[in-house]
């Protein structure tokens, strides 16, 4: 297992519980305190289960980093701002997106997902209406819905009503902190404990193979500010940080070796594993995408120094089946500035591949699959090139996290400029004659308003002809312009239970899995906000199966 062995043992495993000595012990223990483990942790104490709950560090994992988007539907913040949805038309459409679990599970997930959001609204978190129309990653402060996926696409409003179900939480900025603290705080107001700094060594199962607890290494709390420093380090957003992190993620790791007193706490009903994913794992990037390890550190990976892959790595060597771990979303931000919806992506062949207004992850994910690792250029006519710094220098109060990187990319990222468009093919290396064929054909049918065969909106096609021409540069190994990147795939669950299964399909008693841990509903396809709600749905799938559930005697 290479460099994943000083994280990730094989289980503890024993007789029975009788033959440990138990430090704690509660009902549920929750292992990872993210999005995903403060969900599962209030709805197990919600229906009366007694929760421990651990973090390698202090808590907050990818979601504290995100935006604090759900996708929701058939809300009254959409009725309000008079938009009529429902749980049908968001099946219709996710299940046209691809997903990868069973059709039951996807409706059951539409069907609460309004449910959802009025739970998390009565642990504290604030939504709210006003609709935001236009194509973008993340609408401006005052916005607080918007269409965060492709469903005014026409492959996907033909078989579904369009409806903006991305639902921001109705704070300024990035508000995925804000969403965290609320949860973490009901967690903690609710009687949930919180062993912070505590990474999770090993499982413990019986050799009937019932999982009874974990083994834990806490840290001595002399060295938490040194390890939380650590973690500050390997910040998702910070871009040139990949050595830096990459030096932090070996610290850390170096520290908590160093703390050799193991603790062992029972789990009388279940362990959750919601230890994240696995985005900072080179080792494991290496072994299912290779180019996304060649490419690490000049990658933005949406994750917290947490989302190492233990939690995945430990229910394997207990027998846990794992799936889709290919499955990782790369994301290139077009839009903010809006504007740059109306260029032409092409690869290195000078050919069009994807429809460039589509969601930023499938823009991405396409780009990646391109020859020379992932070689793109977004190609945009003069008056719109300008149009687009113009627009990244006023993003409804986000610059930092939209317009500035945007500026990054265009004027180091190696932009380039000519006034024909072969001369623009010899500066970024592309087939000039290919490419005049590609715009060609692409003006014909934009100036005869036929229908896009990648499916761009009618709105946002429009001819490239003023001249000069300009390249901005989205290939993957693009220093200026990191492209994000979240890997989706993970432990196989039960999708009734949550479970833990093994390859022959049966489940691991005393064993959950909830958020990117585990195979959900991003698995397979994701937009904004489908992540935070998959946290809530399995977390509180989870929650409920664990605290539930009467075990047997063991």
């Amino acid at each position: 297992m290479s460099g994943d062995s000083a994280i990730s043992c094989a289980p503890l495993v024993v007789d029975s519980v009788e033959d440990l000595y138990w430090d704690d012990e509660a009902d549920v223990v929750v292992t990872g305190f993210g999005g995903a483990g403060a969900v599962a942790s209030i709805q197990a104490r919600e229906l009366g289960a007694s929760v421990i709950a651990l973090d390698r560090f202090a808590g907050g994992g990818a979601t504290a980093y995100s935006g604090g988007v759900i996708y929701s539907g058939g809300t009254r913040h959409q009725r309000e701002s008079g938009y009529e949805d429902t749980a049908e038309e968001m099946y219709n459409y996710l299940d046209a997106e691809g997903n990868a679990v069973a059709a039951s599970t996807l409706r059951r997930f539409c069907e609460g997902s309004n449910a959802d959001i009025e739970w998390l609204e009565s642990q504290g978190v604030p939504y709210g209406g006003k609709v935001f129309e236009e194509k973008t990653a993340f609408p401006p402060d005052g916005y607080w819905i918007y269409y965060s996926g492709n469903e005014k696409m026409p492959e996907f409003s033909g078989v579904a009503k369009p409806a903006p179900r991305g639902h921001r939480v109705a704070r300024k900025g990035f508000a995925g902190a804000f969403y965290y603290e609320t949860l973490r705080e009901a967690a903690l107001a609710k009687g949930a404990r919180l062993l912070v700094h505590s990474p999770v060594s090993r499982l413990v199962v019986s050799r009937d193979n019932q999982v009874l607890g974990v083994e834990i290494k806490p840290l001595p709390q002399a060295l938490w500010k040194k390890h939380l420093a650590l973690y500050k380090v390997v910040h998702p957003w910070l871009p040139f940080n990949g050595g830096r992190a990459g030096r932090a993620i070996a610290r850390a790791k170096v520290l908590e070796l160093s703390a050799s007193q193991a603790r062992l706490i029972r789990a009388r009903k279940g362990v959750i594993l919601a230890t994240g994913g696995f985005n900072n794992n080179i080792e494991m990037l290496s072994q299912h995408r290779p180019v996304l390890a060649n490419n690490f550190k000049k990658l933005l990976r949406l994750g917290s120094l947490g989302d190492d892959g233990r939690g995945i790595r430990m229910a394997e060597l207990a027998g846990g089946a794992t799936a889709l771990m290919e499955n990782i979303g790369v994301a290139r931000t077009l839009a903010p500035p809006n504007v740059f919806a109306h260029g032409v992506i092409v690869n290195q062949g000078g050919e069009r591949f994807v429809n460039e207004a589509a969601y930023a992850f499938v823009v991405g994910s396409s780009i990646i699959e391109q020859a020379g690792g992932g070689k793109a250029w977004l190609l945009l006519e003069s008056r719109d090139f300008w149009r687009g710094v113009r627009q990244s220098f006023f993003t409804g109060g986000n610059f930092l996290m939209w317009g500035a990187p945007a500026l990054l990319n265009i004027f180091f990222g190696g932009s380039r400029r000519a006034n024909s468009l072969a001369g623009l093919a010899r500066k970024i290396s592309v087939d000039a004659a290919a490419l005049e064929t590609t715009i060609a054909e692409f003006n014909q049918r934009a100036c005869h308003g036929a229908a896009d065969p990648l499916g761009k909106l009618a709105e946002l096609v429009k001819p490239l002809k003023n001249r000069p021409f300009y390249a901005i540069n989205l290939s993957l190994d693009n220093t200026f312009s990191p492209a994000q990147m979240m890997t989706m795939g993970g432990l196989v669950v039960d999708e009734d239970s949550g479970a833990v299964k093994r390859a022959d399909g049966s489940s691991i008693t005393g064993l959950y899995a909830a958020g990117r841990s585990a195979v959900g509903i991003c698995s397979n396809g994701y937009m904004s906000g489908l992540s935070i709600a998959d946290t809530v749905f399995s977390g509180r799938r989870a929650g409920r199966s664990a605290a539930e559930i009467p075990w047997p005697s063991r």
